[in-house]
């Protein structure tokens, strides 16, 4: 088997770079992971599953953090258990990417402490979540159990190209967002204020071109999650299944972990962040490196990213 490694995203409206991957062999994956291993069990270094801006009071769970050389590139490392509530490891193997200028990181998710009442993940969640990982992040994304056998991470294809339907859907949604009172400025306190609002347009947007609304919780690695709002559509070129994710100031600093997970279990993700003048103080102070790494995300994956200013 011959890995291909992904180079830098390409702009959104164009089709994903193709151009000078890094080729690497079965055996040269295996060695890659096991030296990743080895550079953590050899690291005292933890960081935090979120970008760090400065005066952050943002709670602080722990990973390990290494960085080693492989195939003449500098990689970095994370590890840690799995968290139901704070389920960031990819934040923060991209967050220590960036910080040490490596160009590729590995990922290794252990089970939580103690026995956790849901399971490790299907395998197909697995290979989703590892293909939305690598081509949207540079991250290979290994979920460790008891039982782990190789292989353990196959290079996946990446997700299916949506963004025709992405970008005609955002134009809709910030228009339905504009029109006059639709977003009551004394009625926005929490996030869940937010989705009475913005749930019901994104649903009359897709029940017009033919969805239907569906679960929205699905099974994870150890935890169960739960979009805002998830639709289906069950024939046709779109997206068969859409996850919707609406925010104030929530998830500033860690803004990978939700929409990678979700677009795991569907095929497009739209993120929705009401920007009110509280959510703008927030804004303001997050790390550059957090929004370059969200705006890869939206370049390269099946996902929409819209903030919406209630104020104009």
């Amino acid at each position: 088997m011959t890995t291909n490694f992904p180079p830098s995203a390409a702009p959104r409206s164009a089709a994903p770079a193709t151009a000078a991957p890094l080729h690497i062999g079965a055996e040269d994956l295996v060695a890659l992971i096991a030296k990743g291993e080895g550079a953590l069990a050899a690291s005292t270094r933890l960081v935090a599953g979120v970008f760090p801006r400065r005066n952050s009071t943002l709670p602080v769970v722990g990973y390990a953090a290494a960085v080693f050389d492989f195939g003449g590139d500098t990689w970095a490392a994370c590890s840690g258990k799995q968290d139901s509530n704070a389920a960031r490891l990819l934040d923060a193997a991209v967050a220590h990417r960036m910080s040490v200028g490596a160009r590729y990181a590995v990922a290794i998710l252990h089970p939580p402490p103690g026995n956790s009442k849901h399971d490790p993940g299907k395998p197909e969640f697995l290979r989703a979540y590892q293909a939305a990982a690598w081509h949207g992040c540079g991250v290979l994304f290994v979920r460790e159990t008891p039982l782990a056998l190789p292989p353990r991470w196959q290079m996946p294809p990446p997700p299916a190209d949506h963004r025709a339907f992405l970008d005609a859907l955002e134009c809709d949604i910030r228009e339905a967002l504009a029109a006059k009172d639709a977003i009551p400025t004394d009625f926005l306190y929490s996030s869940s204020d937010a989705e009475c609002i913005v749930r019901p347009i994104v649903h009359r947007l897709l029940f017009k071109r033919g969805y239907n609304r569906t679960e929205a919780h699905y099974g994870s690695f150890w935890r169960r999650g739960a979009t805002d709002g998830s639709w289906r559509i069950e024939s046709g070129d779109s997206p068969r299944r859409i996850a919707l994710e609406v925010k104030l100031a929530e998830d500033v600093d860690w803004p990978l972990c939700q929409p990678i997970e979700a677009l795991a279990a569907h095929d497009a993700v739209i993120v929705v962040r009401v920007v009110t003048p509280g959510v703008s103080k927030s804004l303001a102070g997050v790390s550059a490196r957090a929004k370059e790494a969200l705006a890869q995300v939206i370049r390269t994956l099946p996902v929409s990213s819209i903030e919406f200013n209630s104020a104009v």
